[in-house]
């Protein structure tokens, strides 16, 4: 009797103990019917879950939400293809171990996560300032202000109805995509950012991954910020395109002077356009890059140029004809005084139109942007 109460005293401390306690629990079951048996986790199990959840959490990249505010343009080198801009780029991203205030508590650089940033096509990069913040739930806000000089391909084919897309490409320099992952957020820019020469339409950010050519296996989140530059066309209007229509016309004044009477005046008219022409071409060279293409203004001012050269040798075959029309006219210049308007206005009309009409918008223009064969441009 005694051996039988020394085993049922064994057996009770060892079920209080929880040493041949079940990892069983008694959940309730419907109405009526016995409990049912769910598995419990034991308490080595919920640690061990916990950790993974910690290592799973620590091994997830950051997520970087980047603002960009666009504030002005102080460098248009067109013969350098740079472009300079002032811009305000902000990074937001949560660190659970930082909570600031409801107005925000500034930080240190070494306090947190603090990406370093590089511009791929940025030939100087100043940063003025920076900004950083704490706030509720651990949000950072890392403002920084930058002045950034760029590196642009310019297309000049369809001068001065061009329109251009400004764009930089920014990533950290060590944070590979294991790490730090970047996600658009907004992009604007002031109301009274234009320069006398550009305005600025639409724009855009795309996110793309992007290797490293010198180190082999690592990949960048990259993110693009792109402007549409639009020119505006009417200091060429003013200073080419017109003056080059009075230089047509000034040629088309010497089919009034007499082929004959006043010879060295006809002459004098139909040099001068040309050499108006040429200077007027020249000054147009200025304002370009040196380019292998043909531009629009260049066709413009060819057929300007085959207008008034054709009026030097329309001057030979009228010198030469002694055939008149009516009124004691010759008859090459009895024709070409109606001819020679009609055709230049045609063509007038018609480049002008294409001009206008068939040049990129910006909705092409940033489409074509968002190629991500252009992204390898700057690796």
């Amino acid at each position: 009797m005694r051996t039988v109460v020394v085993i049922c005293s064994l057996v009770a401390l060892a079920l209080s103990s929880g040493i041949l306690q079940p990892d069983y629990i008694v959940a309730d079951g419907p109405p009526g019917s016995p409990g049912i048996f769910a598995n419990q986790p034991s308490k080595a199990a919920a640690a061990d879950a916990a950790a993974a959840k910690a290592a799973s959490a620590a091994d997830q990249p950051v997520e970087v939400t980047v603002n960009s505010v666009i504030k002005s343009c102080f460098l248009v080198a067109e013969n350098e293809g740079q472009v300079g801009l002032q811009a305000m780029i902000q990074l937001v991203w949560t660190d659970p171990k930082q909570k600031g205030p409801k107005e925000g508590k500034m930080l240190k650089p070494t306090d947190t996560l603090n990406p370093d940033i590089q511009f791929l096509n940025s030939v100087h990069t100043e940063l003025r300032k920076e900004k950083l913040v704490a706030y509720p739930g651990g949000v950072i806000r890392n403002t920084k202000r930058y002045y950034l000089t760029l590196q642009e391909s310019m297309n000049y084919k369809w001068y001065p109805f061009d329109i251009h897309m400004w764009s930089f490409d920014m990533n950290s320099f060590s944070e590979t995509t294991d790490k730090l992952v970047f996600k658009p957020g907004y992009l604007i820019t002031d109301p009274g950012f234009e320069t006398p020469v550009f305005s600025f339409g639409k724009n855009d950010m795309q996110i793309r991954t992007v290797d490293a050519p010198l180190f082999p296996g690592q990949n960048y989140s990259t993110l693009r910020v792109e402007i549409v530059a639009k020119r505006q066309q009417s200091y060429a209007l003013q200073n080419f395109v017109f003056p080059l229509t009075v230089v047509a016309g000034l040629g088309y004044l010497s089919f009034w002077v007499s082929p004959t009477g006043a010879l060295p005046a006809r002459a004098a008219l139909c040099i001068i356009s040309i050499l108006t022409t040429l200077v007027i071409s020249g000054d147009v060279a200025k304002n370009l890059p040196k380019i292998s293409y043909t531009t629009w203004i260049d066709v413009f001012i060819n057929t300007v140029l085959f207008f008034v050269a054709s009026c030097c040798g329309f001057m030979i075959l009228a010198s030469r004809s002694t055939k008149n029309a009516k009124n004691g006219v010759n008859i090459w210049d009895y024709y070409l005084r109606m001819i020679y308007p009609c055709v230049f206005g045609l063509m007038l009309v018609i480049l002008l139109g294409v001009g206008l009409v068939a040049s990129p918008t910006e909705s092409s223009v940033l489409k074509q942007a968002s190629d991500a064969k252009s992204f390898v441009a700057f690796r």
